[in-house]
């Protein structure tokens, strides 16, 4: 499976959007964003993996969600 979105390159995997709640969040999505932040504060994990969590834990799901059809099977 492929999923492709074009990203300007200042909302890359550190930048501080992607740990801000944004008002389309899923329920989810808001908490695995505050996750991520918390163990980057912690030095539990670094900016850039922390990001991409955000992006594979929380992004992916909500487009799924919010599509209406199952992508993963």
């Amino acid at each position: 499976m492929i999923i492709g979105e074009i990203k300007s390159p200042n909302e890359g995997p550190k930048s501080s959007s992607w740990r801000q709640s944004q008002n389309s969040d899923i329920a989810v999505f808001k908490t695995i964003r505050a996750e991520i932040k918390k163990k980057e504060q912690n030095g539990e994990v670094s900016k850039k993996i922390g990001g991409y969590e955000i992006i594979i834990l929380g992004q992916i799901p909500d487009y799924k969600k919010k599509s209406g059809r199952h992508l993963f099977y």
